[in-house]
This record gives C-alpha cells, sequence and structure tokens, in this order.
C-alpha cells in the first residue's frame, strides 16, 4: 500500500480533476506487457503490465481517493486487436481469453476506462489520450458481454468462463515472449 500511497502523492494536485487524470495516465503508460506479475505493487515496482494488473491498480488508487470502482471482464482473442504478420497465425492469437477495464461511479453515473495500451502503442492500438474524466473511453475491443464480479470466488469463475481450459505451453510462451518483443520495439 506504500507503493500505492506514493503514486497518489507523485501525481498530486489541488485540482482534483488533474489528479485523476495523471493518476490514469501514468498507470496507462506503463509499458503493456504479458507477464505473470500479480499485484500491483509488482506494477508500480517494474512498470510493465497487461490490462488485468493496471485496472487492478488503477482501482485500487481511486478507491483509496474515495471512488466506487470495479473490475469488468469482457471476452477476448488477441486477434480483435492488430497483431503484426508474424503473429498472426499463432494458435494462440485466436485463445478464448478475457479484457479486463475499469468501471467508475462518478455523480452516480458509470464512466468505462481502460488503459491497457501505453500512448506509444496508438499506431497500433486503442490509446485513450486526453481523457475529460467524465466521459466513457473507448475500449480496445467490442464490450457487448460485460462481467462483473463481487469478490475473488466470483472473479475466478469469471475467467474460468472467459478463458480457454489448456494452460499456456512453451510454444505459447514463446508467442508471448514474440508479442513482448515487438511491443517493446514498438515503443522505443
Amino acid at each position: 500500500m506504500t507503493l500505492i500511497k506514493n503514486l497518489i502523492s507523485e501525481t498530486y494536485s489541488e485540482d482534483k480533476f488533474i489528479q485523476r487524470i495523471r493518476v490514469f495516465e501514468t498507470v496507462r503508460d506503463y509499458t503493456y506487457q504479458i507477464n505473470d506479475a500479480n499485484t500491483p505493487e509488482k506494477l508500480l515496482t517494474c512498470k510493465e503490465w497487461y490490462c488485468v494488473s493496471k485496472h487492478r491498480l488503477l482501482k485500487a488508487i481511486y478507491e483509496e481517493l474515495w471512488y466506487r470502482a470495479e473490475l469488468c471482464f469482457i471476452p477476448f482473442t488477441f486477434d480483435m486487436t492488430y497483431l503484426p504478420n508474424h503473429l498472426k497465425d499463432w494458435w494462440l492469437a485466436k485463445k478464448k481469453w478475457y479484457h479486463t477495464f475499469l468501471r467508475l461511479w462518478i455523480d452516480n453515473k458509470a464512466i468505462d476506462v481502460d488503459s491497457t495500451f501505453n500512448k506509444e502503442l496508438k499506431d497500433f492500438y486503442v490509446v485513450n489520450q486526453d481523457w475529460d474524466w467524465f466521459s466513457s473511453q473507448k475500449m480496445i475491443c467490442e464490450t457487448k458481454e460485460i462481467y462483473i464480479p463481487k469478490n475473488q470466488e466470483e472473479e475466478y469463475e469469471i475467467k474460468k468462463k472467459l478463458s480457454d481450459s489448456e494452460g499456456f505451453t512453451d510454444t505459447d510462451k514463446k508467442w508471448i515472449d514474440e508479442y513482448n518483443s515487438w511491443l517493446k520495439s514498438v515503443c522505443l
């Protein structure tokens, strides 16, 4: 929790709207990478993570700032977004998975926030820039089915429902490594 409080103080502004946006932009601009870090503290340490972790961190920060926030899960496959040509044919590109975004409640109005991709990826993916804090953002993929868990057990069940049952093989990990490398090369 100390790292979260540090990030809040680093993004502090007397204007609460400016601070909220700074928090969002800071988390959004951590490099998008698929990895196995699983806590907000790990994200704050390595500053590389994917949608679930970025939004879990944003949720913790905004709740610390006294906002109601919910993690939302939707069905997802990697081929729903841009993939470089050499990765399109990997079976993992079509593997059933989930995408996560954050729903904030501001003045009893739901506002959907997606901080998945860092701004250096704007030529390839939906990157939310210039957010006004009052409008929902564009999601990285379609959001027809939305699941909002009330607790850890429900989150586990939602992830299980939305994901293929097979674990990642060594070949899958190779695909992920290639994808992560490509993402980093684009960000240079």
